[in-house]
């Protein structure tokens, strides 16, 4: 199995967002030696060091078993709904400051600080949702080239950030 200390966690772009949520990826880059990986990361947004929210549901799918080499990654894709469309008694938003991830079958956890989400206070409120782990990082945004062509069109701007932190 991938232990914890050997895979290095990041946050993607993902599919980026509608409809009130956003799909981020979780990308798990192995840098140990082969190791095999199979189901769910354990996900949470957390503040001050407190878990924010209820920790992610499993969106219903197939997970198999991958085999990953050294430099290789797996990823997940997140959907994370935006706190402040929720009623503010029952949520509770609150600015989260990083993403916690536990890979599958492992109690030490991966921490990602990242400014990019809101979660609820209110332990009670699930607002992320996470898919299986697949091989690869996924067809991000930031990786794929009609999204490139897309920002020229627009004249947009972009700022690419390092390893730890949300691109």
């Amino acid at each position: 199995a991938c232990a914890t200390t050997q895979l290095e966690g990041k946050l993607t772009q993902g599919s980026g967002g509608g409809a009130g949520s956003l799909y981020p990826y979780i990308v798990l880059t192995n840098t140990g030696g082969t190791c095999t990986i199979n189901g769910y990361p354990g996900v949470s947004l957390s503040a001050a060091g407190k878990q924010l929210g209820a920790a992610a549901l499993r969106e219903p799918g197939t997970s198999t078993t991958l085999t990953v080499q050294h430099n290789a990654s797996v990823y997940a894709q997140l959907q994370i709904t935006q706190a402040t469309n929720l009623p503010e008694s029952s949520c509770k938003p609150t600015a989260a400051a990083s993403v916690v991830i536990y890979p599958p079958n492992q109690q030490q956890a991966i921490t990602i600080t990242t400014k990019s989400f809101t979660g609820c206070a209110n332990s009670n409120t699930p607002i992320i949702r996470v898919k299986a782990l697949q091989a690869g990082q996924g067809n991000s945004l930031v990786t794929n080239p009609s999204f490139y062509a897309f920002v020229a069109r627009c004249n947009l701007h972009l700022t690419n950030t390092t390893k730890g932190s949300v691109v």
